[in-house]
């Protein structure tokens, strides 16, 4: 693990010792220097959020969100520069959201308020 400037930590893929990494989640309040251009909002979100992702790091990327409790409640690729993603299902509650981008894992806390 780094840490960028900021102090996140900014994990790599093999920084996992084992081979199903999405079991763990590990809390990281803004996007990792490399990737400083990805952005998500609005936070706290009522029916969806948007994620723009840099246009050269489009390739691979995957979201992942989970419950508080751990539990993954939407999996699914981002292939787009902008991707809006419908929540408008989920209940009100604090989520972490994963995304990994070019072998790098980005977290981030959501508040879902509708």
């Amino acid at each position: 693990m780094k840490i960028d400037s900021l102090g996140n930590g900014i994990y790599d893929e093999s920084d996992f010792p084992y081979p199903d990494s999405s079991e763990y989640i590990i809390y990281n309040e803004s996007a990792n220097e490399e990737i400083s251009d990805l952005t998500i909002y609005p936070n706290p979100a009522s029916d969806e959020i948007i994620i723009n992702i840099p246009e050269n790091k489009t390739i691979n990327c995957e979201l992942e969100f989970y419950s508080i409790t751990g539990k993954i409640v939407l999996k699914m690729p981002l292939s787009e520069q902008q991707n809006r993603i419908n929540i408008s299902h989920f209940r009100n509650g604090i989520y972490i959201l994963s995304i990994k981008v070019s072998g790098k894992y980005i977290y981030k806390k959501i508040v879902v308020n509708h």
